[in-house]
């Protein structure tokens, strides 16, 4: 049993090395810049400083930690997966350098986790999975611009904003759900994205900046969120399904330029929506509209224009 176990490949043989807690320095004593992978595996309670290390060409994996912190903060980039999960004791990470994931970059069930530094990280060429992270109160990812797979953000109650303000394009799908704490979720220059927008079971969801999005691949999904204006001024296409649904906050839909809905249109249960405005959108064939605040007369107004062709 060890205090702090760090496994790494550094040129073309694979080596051990073993540290007694604290003693993390020893290995940046080295002058090692470059590895190949890094584990780290640490049950000791001092903090870890690695900061040392520049690029690591595969893995990196934090795992059944025990201690406070750990020093990352010269790692410039990861090759392959980025993977910091189950960590009882992990308050926080250093990875303010970090510039690009080549695969994916989960952080996953660190229950003492509180804040995710990651302030120049601009691609993460898979998926980032933000996770079952009790204690997380801050993200930053403002230098972040494209993600390649899914982007999912899911029970991390006490974080309460997620800001991606350079965010342009996910390959895959946009996940917000099941956040307790979740009051605001901004993504002003997000323009595309490849499979579906799912934000559901964020109860105390009150804001939601889109105000890019242009494309959806697949289904867009607003379900029991506490959003009183849904505004989609530059919104042209959504590949399945669209619903709106159980917000009842909500007094105001506007997709003003939405032409091309894939599937079917549910607006349901929204209480005080009293203004939809999905102007140019037609020959929808399958929708449900109920449980508004509309008026009849606009009601009627909305279903003659959705079944025009």
């Amino acid at each position: 049993q060890y205090d702090l176990l760090v496994a790494l490949t550094c040129g073309d043989e694979d080596s051990l090395v073993v540290f007694s807690a604290g003693d993390a320095d020893d290995f940046c004593a080295t002058g090692e810049t470059w590895l190949e992978e890094l584990y780290i595996n640490a049950t000791g309670s001092d903090p870890i400083d690695l900061s040392c290390v520049e690029t690591v060409d595969s893995y990196v994996e934090i795992e059944n930690c025990t201690a406070p912190s750990i020093d990352l903060s010269a790692l410039s980039s990861v090759g392959d997966e980025l993977y910091v999960h189950d960590n009882d004791d992990l308050e926080s990470v250093d990875l303010s350098a970090l510039t690009e994931v080549g695969s994916y970059l989960y952080v996953q069930n660190n229950d003492d986790l509180s804040e995710l530094t990651l302030t120049v990280l601009q691609t993460v060429d898979s998926e980032v999975y933000l996770s079952n992270n009790s204690s997380l109160e801050s993200v930053d990812l403002t230098a972040l611009t494209s993600v390649g797979g899914t982007f999912r953000l899911y029970q991390n109650d006490a974080l309460d904003v997620l800001s991606v303000p350079l965010l342009e394009e996910v390959g895959g799908s946009f996940y917000m759900d099941w956040n307790d704490g979740l009051q605001e979720v901004s993504a002003p220059l997000l323009a595309t994205v490849g499979s579906e927008v799912y934000l559901y079971y964020n109860y105390y969801l009150d804001s939601l900046d889109l105000s890019s999005l242009e494309e959806v691949g697949s289904t867009f999904y607003l379900y029991y969120s506490d959003v009183d204006e849904l505004d989609l001024p530059v919104l042209l296409e959504v590949g399945g399904s669209m619903t709106v649904s159980y917000n009842s906050s909500m007094t105001l839909l506007s997709a003003p330029v939405l032409e091309s809905l894939g599937g079917s249109l549910y607006i349901q249960s929204n209480g005080n929506l009293s203004d939809i405005d999905l102007s140019v959108l037609t020959c929808v064939s399958d929708y449900t509209i109920e449980g508004n605040d509309l008026s009849d007369a606009d009601k009627y107004d909305l279903l003659v224009a959705l079944t025009g062709c």
